[in-house]
């Protein structure tokens, strides 16, 4: 997804993942939203079958015709909730849960995949810009969801809200995911407030620890093997913003790791792939003990928030005006 520069559309696309092609494309009325940043869309579309289901900016969220790009049906998640835009628009990315849809708006809500049809909607919250987190507990399913006010822990099978945790940022930013391990989640939101553990025993939500060893702005952190690996700090202050790794049970600082600025990485079995928000494409150990870089090259010469994408050996990179980079992971070991 993208917006065309000096137009008020966005527009999606869909790529041969090889070569770059365009195989067809489907653009419609939006602005682009360039407050505080570069603007455009800030969901990511979802495969499910043959549909591609996108939401955009101003929350139109589409069904798509994965083959031919033809549009199935819109819903205007401003006009079927009764709430206006949010400040940087809206940035959930669309969850499809077996024959539902299910997306956060400030309620967390249900749609029907193949009508679009509203099923079930949870309270009203201030909307926030990540998208909520999936997960099982004792047989039962369950999401957790960051709105601008905390986390909406909702009953997949009740379809309601059983428990809330007050956690608010400044300026009204909360934007990244909850991750769900062992029956705890893990919460981080920017603007000094930090990150937090909550236990969740199947009715509510208690904290087990916080501090402010990891400061995620936009992009949440990967865990693995009990060691989260992410962003602290802010992007408007890039030169203070370090990459760190921290303890999942204690939230102890392990390390730090300065120059990628406010980036995005995603994790290997054995690697980081880093994007540096100027561009840079890192590899380094998957380590909990130090930083180890493996590969450094730059692909992209413009700001860079979007997490990088790992498929079939292959890196994609997308900047933040439009650009798309593809690296075969190889390569990127292989760089100096």
């Amino acid at each position: 997804m993208g917006h065309p520069e000096g137009t008020d559309h966005e527009t999606v696309w869909c790529l041969d993942a090889e070569s770059g092609k365009v195989h067809w494309s489907l653009t419609y009325p939006c602005p682009l939203l360039d407050h505080l940043h570069k603007g455009g869309p800030g969901a990511t579309p979802t495969i499910d079958g043959n549909s591609v289901y996108v939401n955009s900016r101003e929350g139109e969220v589409r069904r798509i015709d994965a083959a031919t790009g033809n549009v199935d049906w819109v819903v205007d998640l401003g006009e079927l909730l009764e709430i206006p835009l949010p400040e940087w628009g809206f940035t959930c990315s669309v969850i499809v849960r077996g024959e539902e849809l299910i997306l956060e708006a400030g309620r967390v809500i249900g749609l029907n995949k193949e009508t679009g049809e509203l099923k079930w909607k949870t309270e009203a919250h201030m909307p926030g810009y990540g998208t909520p987190e999936v997960f099982e507990f004792e047989g039962k399913p369950y999401l957790a969801a960051l709105n601008n006010e905390g986390v909406s822990l909702v009953d997949l099978e009740k379809k309601e809200e059983i428990s809330f945790y007050e956690w608010e940022s400044p300026y009204d930013t909360n934007s990244t995911t909850p991750l769900w391990h062992d029956g705890q989640l893990f919460v981080s939101t920017g603007y000094n407030i930090g990150c937090g553990l909550l236990n969740f025993d199947g009715q509510e939500l208690t904290l087990d620890w916080q501090n402010k060893n990891m400061r995620n702005h936009m992009n949440s952190c990967v865990l693995k093997d009990g060691w989260l690996y992410g962003f602290d700090g802010n992007s408007h202050n890039r030169r203070t913003v370090t990459l760190k790794c921290v303890n999942w049970n204690t939230g102890e600082l392990s390390w730090t790791e300065r120059d990628l600025g406010c980036g995005a990485l995603v994790a290997t079995q054995e690697h980081l792939v880093i994007l540096s928000d100027e561009g840079e494409l890192v590899l380094a150990d998957l380590d909990p003990q130090s930083f180890k870089e493996r590969g450094r090259l730059k692909v992209l010469d413009e700001q860079c928030w979007t997490m990088p994408v790992l498929c079939n050996g292959y890196v994609y990179c997308r900047g933040a005006e439009g650009s798309l980079a593809c690296v075969d992971l190889d390569t990127a070991r292989a760089a100096e």
